[in-house]
């Protein structure tokens, strides 16, 4: 229901049907979305859309080994200028497959790590993952057991609730504390029970942020926590 009248729900539907109407013709004059200048309520409702065109973009040049570990290829300057006359500030990020499949080749760590250092040049494959999850404004935490350790995604600022809410619905709807672990301290420390009689055992609320590396334990209030 679309008229004058109707509850407040249908108010908000309406609203939202409005913004997805902007959005559209926005998008047929051959626009990005993510160039828009959009208010707050506006980037709630488009986001729920998991459009494209909204997301930020990273350009990445595959280019030949010998160019690549010369430094030198005569299209890079080519694309750089495209790039800053049409889409100032994306990022490019040159790198070649062809070195990536040599280097992923090679099984042992401190193997590759030589090979790389002999060749004069690092492996692209970690920057292209940090970039994108940067872009993406996304963030990794951890949780860990005996028998397993995982790495899980969310969103940099999110709550210890949205956090947990990756893992499982009922832990976040249950979710009472979370027991925080600093990965660098936890290293450096060498155990858990190390970490713990050094007093850097972090107690944290549901509503606490959570951060990038933290290794945590999810105390709920059902059924049994999350580590």
């Amino acid at each position: 229901r679309m008229g004058s009248g109707g509850t407040v729900e249908d108010k908000k539907k309406k609203d939202e049907f409005n913004i997805v109407v902007k959005v559209r013709d926005w998008v047929a004059a051959g626009k990005d979305v993510r160039k828009g200048t959009w208010s707050n309520k506006e980037v709630e409702v488009i986001n729920q859309q998991y459009l494209l065109s909204a997301k930020p973009v990273t350009y990445l040049a595959n280019v030949s080994e010998r160019d690549y570990l010369r430094k030198k290829n005569k299209f890079l300057p080519l694309i750089k200028k495209w790039i800053d006359e049409n889409n100032p500030g994306d990022k490019l990020i040159p790198f070649s497959a062809a070195y990536e499949t040599s280097i992923a080749a090679i099984e042992d760590p401190e193997e590759k790590r030589k090979f790389a250092a002999e060749q004069g040049m690092p492996s692209m494959f970690d920057k292209i993952i940090l970039t994108g999850y940067d872009q993406l404004n996304l963030m990794h935490f951890f949780t860990a057991g005996e028998k397993e350790v995982r790495a899980w995604t969310c969103r940099k600022g999110a709550k210890m609730t949205e956090a947990a809410r990756n893992i499982h619905n009922e832990i976040a709807d249950s979710l009472i504390q979370v027991d925080v672990m600093k990965f660098e301290e936890l290293k450096a420390a060498g155990s858990e029970q190390e970490l713990k009689a050094a007093g850097k055992l972090y107690i944290r609320g549901k509503d606490a942020t959570i951060e990038d590396g933290d290794v945590v334990y999810f105390r709920s209030g059902q059924g049994k926590a999350k580590k």
